[in-house]
């Protein structure tokens, strides 16, 4: 069993019904954001292991399951 004080709080974006429940094990294992945080944060970083906060446990997750979308070329960006 885990414990992470940040897990299922409200982001800190404060996006209205954005708890906290996704941490990224490359980049700070201790931070834990919402979903719309984690793909932002991610945009140039998508092979990053991410974990999904469970209630009691993380588990294993992916970029693609967020909905995570790697745009080639255009600096990340979709096509114009």
């Amino acid at each position: 069993m885990e414990f992470n004080p940040q897990a299922s709080r409200v982001c800190s974006c404060n996006r209205k019904d954005s708890p906290s429940i996704y941490r990224c094990l490359d980049c700070n294992r201790t931070t834990v954001q919402c979903q719309q945080c984690t793909l932002d944060s991610h945009k140039h970083l998508s092979l990053h292991q991410i974990e999904k906060w469970e209630g009691d446990h993380f588990m294993p997750t992916t970029l693609f399951d967020l909905g995570h979308i790697l745009y080639l070329g255009h600096d990340s960006e979709p096509c114009p």
